[in-house]
């Protein structure tokens, strides 16, 4: 191989390797919870979903009607019942 297309080589199997682990779900931070609410409001709330179980604590992020992300303890009574309330509404 030619100098010039091994460094494209390299530089491409680089780039593929990095969009692989993003697609294969290595945890991001944006994924993580690295502090966590106490003020949470059941009725803003869209949906939720639990943190990468590659975190460093372990977590709810609640996304509210405008679009926020918020964190949440998961072993938070309040947590627990607005969880509760998610699920029987849909």
């Amino acid at each position: 191989m030619k100098p010039c297309t091994t460094v494209f080589f390299f530089i491409l199997a680089a780039a593929l390797g990095f969009q692989a682990g993003i697609v294969c779900g290595f945890a991001e931070p944006l994924d993580c919870c690295f502090s966590y609410t106490s003020w949470i409001k059941c009725s803003n709330i869209v949906y939720y979903f639990y943190t990468s179980g590659t975190c460093i604590k372990p977590g709810i992020i609640f996304v509210t009607k405008k679009r926020n992300q918020i964190c949440a303890n998961p072993s938070d009574l309040k947590v627990q019942k607005c969880i509760k309330s998610l699920k029987q509404s849909s």
